[in-house]
Order: structure tokens, then C-alpha cells, then sequence
């Protein structure tokens, strides 16, 4: 049988298309693991996270720098868990003060969304705070990162003795972030790279003479004095032009060479940046999680299923 004149490009652009539309399918079902396995309870989650999400920092540019000091903690603090979220961590230091309400309000919004579409037992507080974490980056014009799900949620909180100080030495950092097989240079440049968002309150951690003494008059400043609510590789370039706000920031550039390598690489190159924070980004979501055996899907992100267990042990410890 002949073919028809101008049919066989159609033929080849709809196989084309096929093809990509079973690639996303599999990347999809390749994002899904554990428990979900074979069938994904709720494969409308990644639209709902991600269209709420994208709401919010249009009005709130704000919550990317928000929802990724919340996700480091909460997977630097015991694993990717979303123990944060129960009052007893949520209160407690380092993140009493510093931590952004409306991040723990929007899990839950998302959260309510997610029962009423897909039931109270199909997606962890733990997988939306990832998810939500890797959207409002995406939100702020940064790189989307694969996040698998079938993450559970812990039955309580945990401690923060692992949370970096803005005064630790370059070694000290790399043998925090190893700890959570972040082991990588890169790693933690990377990461640190999540400043190039966000302001800070903690106006005796700046080190600039000038800075601090804006960060003081206005009671915050921007982590990137270049491009504060983008998404970006101005950070690094603010690092070569001594811009750094907090010692470690800086210190990646002035006290390691493997690190200050890095610091001018991703400072020449955003799409370097940009393809290191998708690998570590990835590696830092999959920090220890909790298994069925050892966890549960919260219905209220803010409490665990049998009760307020963070706010009643907290509640203890301030009488």
C-alpha cells in the first residue's frame, strides 16, 4: 500500500509524541515507591501541591525561603519525616521564631485537599512537605527535582542537635552533612546555595559591618543582596564580590578550596548550579525515612493520628 504524500511526518510527530507521553508516565511511576507499589493511591497529588504552591509564592515570594529551612530541619533532625510539624519540634530551638507559620498552615491546606481528593490514607505529611518543598523552588524559577514518594510520618519529634550554626567551620559543616550521606563538597555548596532565597532575622550571625547594621535598623536581611526572591546562581556570584551574609556562607569561598572551586564554578555557570542542586536536593529528600512499620499518614499534619502527642509533651516541659 502506498503512502499518502505529507502523511509519514504526521505518523512520526504522533509516534513522537507517544513516546514522550509514556516517558513522563514511567518517570511518574519511577517517583513512586515503597509502599505504593504497584498502584499509586494518589497520582493526583503532584497537581494539587504544585498548583497550591504556585499560588502562594506568587503572593508570598517568601515561603520558597520558608518551606526549604522547614524541609532541611525536618530531614536534619532524625530524617525526612515531617516530625517538625508536631508542636514539640515546631516550638523548640533552633526553629522557635525562625521557622514561617504560614509554611506548617499551607502543608495543611494541601493536606485537607489531598483527603478530599484521594482519602485520608493515600499521601504522607512527609511526601507533601517534600513535594511542596521542590514546587516552591520550581515557583521561584528554580530547577525541578524528582521527589519519590511513600515516605511515613513519625509518631513523634525529634531533637535538633544536628541543625549547622552559622559560625561552624567549613569541616565541621562537611562532617554534619556526611553524617546524612551528603558527603559530597558539592553537596554542601550546593545546599547552601538554597540562601540565594530568603531573608534572616538573626542579625548577630551577619558579618558584614554594613549589612549588620541595615539587618539591625530593619530587624532582617536578604541572604542574596542580588536577586532575594529568585531562584538562582546570584548567591555564589554575591560570595565572589564578598556579599556573604552569615560566616559560612562566606567561609565556603575563603576557607576550603574544594569548596571555593565549587563557589566560582557555580557562580560562572547557573546551569552547573542548577544540575548539583538537583542531585543533592534528591539525595537530601531521601534522608532516612520512616517505614509503615515505624510510622503512620497523619490526617492532621500538625499532630500524630492518636493525639497531640508533640503539644502534650511540650505542654509538660513549660509548667
Amino acid at each position: 500500500m502506498g503512502v499518502v504524500p505529507g502523511r509519514r511526518p504526521v505518523l512520526v510527530a504522533m509516534a513522537v509524541g507517544v513516546l514522550a507521553v509514556l516517558a513522563m508516565a514511567q518517570q511518574d511511576q519511577d517517583d513512586v515507591v515503597g509502599v505504593y507499589q504497584p498502584r499509586d493511591p494518589c497520582p493526583q497529588v503532584e497537581t494539587i501541591v504544585q498548583q497550591i504552591v504556585a499560588d502562594e509564592v506568587r503572593q508570598n515570594p517568601q515561603i520558597t525561603a520558608g518551606f526549604l529551612r522547614v524541609f532541611f530541619h525536618d530531614c536534619f533532625t532524625g530524617g525526612c519525616d515531617a516530625s517538625i510539624l508536631l508542636d514539640g519540634e515546631w516550638n523548640a530551638p533552633p526553629n522557635r521564631g525562625s521557622v514561617q507559620p504560614r509554611v506548617r498552615e499551607l502543608v495543611n491546606v494541601i493536606r485537607d485537599r489531598v483527603n478530599r481528593v484521594c482519602g485520608d490514607k493515600a499521601v504522607s505529611c512527609a511526601d507533601i512537605l517534600a513535594l511542596a518543598t521542590r514546587d516552591s523552588v520550581v515557583a521561584a524559577k528554580g530547577p525541578r527535582v524528582p521527589i519519590s514518594r511513600g515516605r511515613f510520618d513519625s509518631l513523634t519529634f525529634g531533637t535538633n542537635g544536628d541543625i549547622p550554626s552559622p559560625f561552624d567551620s567549613i569541616a565541621k559543616l562537611r562532617q554534619t552533612f556526611g553524617k546524612f550521606k551528603l558527603d559530597k563538597a558539592a553537596d554542601l555548596v550546593a545546599l547552601s546555595g538554597g540562601h540565594t532565597v530568603g531573608k534572616t532575622r538573626f542579625c548577630g550571625g551577619v558579618v558584614r559591618p554594613d549589612f549588620k547594621a541595615n539587618c539591625n535598623a530593619k530587624g532582617s536581611h536578604d541572604l542574596d543582596v542580588i536577586t532575594p526572591v529568585v531562584f538562582d546562581n546570584q548567591y555564589f556570584v554575591g560570595l565572589n564580590r564578598s556579599l556573604g551574609v552569615f560566616p559560612t556562607d562566606q567561609k565556603l569561598l575563603t576557607d576550603d578550596a574544594e569548596t571555593r572551586n565549587l563557589v566560582i564554578a557555580f557562580a560562572r555557570d547557573q546551569n552547573e548550579f542548577f544540575k548539583q542542586w538537583t542531585t543533592s536536593f534528591k539525595k537530601l529528600s531521601d534522608v532516612n525515612w520512616v517505614s509503615q512499620k515505624t510510622g503512620e499518614i497523619r490526617r492532621d499534619c500538625a499532630r500524630t493520628n492518636s493525639g497531640r502527642l508533640g503539644s502534650i509533651i511540650q505542654d509538660a516541659a513549660d509548667q
